[in-house]
C-alpha cells in the first residue's frame, strides 16, 4: 500500500513498496514530482555545459519508468492521496490501480508555469478526461479539490485515510482467498461519493470550487489548438458572462494562463492531442463488451508512448539555448515561492520548435521495462525450473547479468559525485548555507538573540 501525503515520498520508498530490488533514488519532493532544485540544477548545468547531465538524464528517465511502474503494477496497489499533489507527483497517484482521495486532496498541474510539459505520464491521463478538461487543467494550472477529483475521474475512489488500518488488514487476507475476491474486499472500503458539492448542482449557486456549469464553457473554449486562440475565446466569453462568478471563474483562467510558459503550453497541447489521438485509435479496435481488459490495453499501448514523448519535450526544453534563461528564471521563482514571470500573449512563430519537441527521432531510446513473467522468482530448486524464464545450463530463473546491470543503474550513488562536483563548479566560492546546501544558516549576530 502507497500512501501519498505532505511527508516527502522518495522514489526509493516506492520501489521498495513495489517490490523493486536496489531502487535508485528519485528525488522527490512530498507529492509534487521531480524537486525544481533539481530541474533548476540541470538547466543551469545545460545553459553552461551545452547539454544535460548524466545525472539529469537519469532523473528524468527513472522518474518515467517509475510512473510505468507503478501503472503496470499488476497486484492491488493502493495510492491514497492525502494534501496536495502536483505534476508527476499526482500522475502516481491517479496511475495506481487503487487512487483514492478525501477532503484535504488537491490535485493541480503548474509544469507549464515553470517552463516545462508535465511528466510521469500526465499528458497520458489529462487525454483521458472528457470535455477537454485536459488542456484545460495543463494551460490554468486550476486545483481541483475533494470529491471533485473522484467524480471528473482523475481519482477512483472516496476513501477515508481512517479506511487505511483496515485495508492493510484486507491487503493481508489476499493470501486467503483469491485475487479477484481481494479486490472486491478492497472496494467495499470506498465512500459513496458526496452528492451535495456544486458538481452535482444543477443551480447557478456562487461560491468557491469548480462548479457544473463551468463544463461546457471548458468543452467550447479549450477545444482550440492554440494558447492564443483560447486566449481569445476567453475574452470573449467574459463578455457575455451570465453570471459574476462565470466572469470571476474566465478572469482565473486567464491570470493562470497569463502564469504559464507559452512555448511549453504549445508543447504541452500537442503532446496532450497526440495521446488522445492514439487512445481513440486503440479503443476504435476493442471489444466493447471487456472494457476492463480494453482499458489496460489502451494504457500498454498509450502509456509508454506517452512517457517517451514526454522525456524527450523535457530533454529538449532544458538543454534547449533560448529558452534556458526564462526557464531557469520560472525554476527559481517555483523554488523560492516568488510570483511567476508574465510573458506577452502574443502568438510567436513555434512551429519548429514543437515539431522538434514533440517528435523524438528514431535514435532516441526510452524503453519500458519488458513484460515479467506472473510468476515470482523461486529460492526453491525444485520450484525454480517451473518459472517461464528458467535456464536449464545455468538452473536460474533469471539473467544474473540483466539483475546486476539493474541493481547498478538504479543504485542511488550512480553519478552522485558527478553531481556533487557540477554544485561545487556551479556554485563556485559562494557560501553554500544561502543556497540551502548546508544544515548550517549563517546568522547575522546583531539580529540574533
Amino acid at each position: 500500500m502507497l500512501v501519498i501525503n505532505r511527508a516527502p515520498l522518495s522514489g526509493s520508498r516506492a520501489l521498495a513498496q513495489l517490490g523493486g530490488e536496489q531502487p535508485q533514488e528519485i528525488r522527490w519532493t512530498g507529492s509534487n514530482g521531480l524537486d525544481p532544485k533539481e530541474l533548476l540544477l540541470a538547466a543551469v548545468y545545460a545553459q553552461k555545459r551545452g547539454k544535460l547531465s548524466r545525472f539529469s538524464k537519469a532523473l528524468l528517465w527513472n522518474s518515467q519508468e517509475l510512473a510505468y511502474l507503478v501503472a503496470d503494477y499488476r497486484k492491488p496497489l493502493v495510492c491514497h492521496l492525502g494534501g496536495v499533489a502536483q505534476d508527476a507527483g499526482a500522475a502516481l497517484v491517479c496511475l495506481a490501480s487503487f487512487s483514492g482521495a478525501y477532503e484535504d486532496s488537491e490535485i493541480c498541474v503548474r509544469a507549464c508555469r515553470h517552463g516545462l510539459v508535465p511528466m510521469g505520464g500526465m499528458t497520458y491521463l489529462l487525454a483521458s478526461l472528457p470535455w477537454h478538461l485536459g488542456e484545460f487543467l495543463a494551460l490554468t494550472g486550476w486545483t481541483l479539490r475533494g470529491y471533485e477529483l473522484v467524480a471528473l475521474d482523475l481519482v477512483e475512489h472516496w476513501l477515508s485515510p481512517e479506511a487505511l488500518p483496515f485495508l492493510e488488514l484486507t491487503s493481508e487476507k489476499q493470501l486467503e482467498v483469491s485475487e479477484a475476491d481481494a479486490k472486491l474486499l478492497l472496494h467495499e472500503h470506498s465512500l459513496p461519493l458526496p452528492q451535495e458539492g456544486d458538481l452535482f448542482q444543477i443551480s447557478n449557486a456562487e461560491g468557491e470550487g469548480f462548479k457544473r456549469r463551468y463544463i461546457p464553457l471548458i468543452n467550447k473554449i479549450f477545444r482550440h489548438k492554440s494558447p492564443l486562440l483560447i486566449r481569445e475565446a476567453l475574452k470573449l466569453e467574459q463578455k457575455s458572462a451570465q453570471s459574476a462568478s462565470d466572469y470571476k471563474f474566465l478572469e482565473e483562467c486567464l491570470e493562470g494562463m497569463d502564469q504559464a510558459s507559452t512555448k511549453a503550453s504549445w508543447i504541452t497541447l500537442e503532446l496532450i492531442d497526440n495521446a488522445r489521438k492514439r487512445r481513440n485509435d486503440i479503443k476504435n479496435k476493442n471489444d466493447p463488451k471487456r472494457p476492463e481488459a480494453d482499458e489496460r490495453r489502451i494504457r500498454e499501448g498509450c502509456l509508454p508512448e506517452s512517457l517517451r514523448k514526454e522525456l524527450w519535450a523535457q530533454q529538449c526544453l532544458l538543454q534547449g539555448k533560448k529558452d534556458l534563461p526564462e526557464i531557469i528564471q520560472r525554476l527559481h521563482a517555483a523554488c523560492t515561492h516568488q510570483e511567476m514571470p508574465r510573458q506577452d500573449a502574443g502568438d510567436v512563430p513555434l512551429a519548429q520548435d514543437i515539431q522538434e519537441a514533440t517528435n523524438f527521432p528514431k535514435d532516441f531510446v526510452f524503453a519500458v521495462p519488458e513484460d515479467r513473467s506472473e510468476i515470482s522468482l523461486s529460492q526453491h530448486p525444485r520450484l525454480r525450473r517451473y518459472h517461464p524464464d528458467y535456464d536449464p545450463v545455468t538452473g536460474l530463473d533469471h539473467d544474473p547479468d540483466w539483475m546486476r546491470q539493474e541493481a547498478e543503474r538504479w543504485d542511488p550513488e550512480l553519478f552522485a559525485d558527478e553531481r556533487r562536483e557540477a554544485v561545487e563548479e556551479l556554485l563556485g566560492d559562494r557560501d553554500p548555507s544561502a543556497f540551502g546546501l548546508s544544515r548550517w544558516v549563517r546568522v547575522d549576530r546583531d539580529h540574533a538573540h
